[in-house]
């Protein structure tokens, strides 16, 4: 990227920046109207989306590494396109699954759970977004199975019968 380009993208990226600036500082005190709301979200996608092309490109001038390993780095910064697989860390998954770390580690030994993949390091994994997504789907179905099967209903503990008023015979 030339210089020129490079200017006129970083002048195009606090544009933008100021614009959602402006509008912030109008509703200043009350709520953001749905058309503000939605001239914010459409101005912040392009920013997002100006500023990933500014580090990508930026990134593969300055290296002289594979130009598509830049681009798997670049694309990290921003969020996956769709039908692109991603990565949680630990504490996602635990949010998404409501099971503790242990839990978590317990059921992939057991088979129960996905596996993780390991993303940096020997001691940095991450589970599948997908995989963890399915397992929970899973879970919801077991759920759903067994509120459908005919579970008898129990009698309940049987009461204590009230104790037979003794009568005495009247003579």
């Amino acid at each position: 990227m030339n210089t020129e380009n490079r200017v006129a993208l970083t002048t195009r990226q606090r544009a933008l920046a100021a614009a959602i600036e402006r509008i912030n500082a109008a509703a200043e005190g009350r709520d953001l109207t749905m058309e503000e709301i939605a001239q914010s979200d459409a101005l912040a996608a392009a920013l997002a989306m100006l500023t990933r092309d500014i580090n990508f490109n930026t990134d593969i001038a300055a290296s002289p590494a594979p130009a598509d390993l830049f681009r798997r780095h670049a694309m990290a910064r921003g969020p996956p396109p769709s039908g692109h697989e991603s990565f949680l860390r630990w504490r996602a998954v635990s949010a998404v699954t409501g099971l503790s770390r242990p839990s978590i580690w317990r059921a992939v030994r057991a088979g129960t759970f996905p596996r993780p993949v390991q993303i940096l390091g020997p001691h940095a994994v991450g589970w599948i977004e997908s995989e963890v997504q399915n397992w929970v789907q899973a879970r919801i179905g077991q759920r759903d199975q067994q509120l459908q099967r005919a579970v008898p209903q129990s009698p309940g503990r049987p009461r204590k019968v009230a104790a037979a008023t003794a009568t005495t015979p009247q003579t």
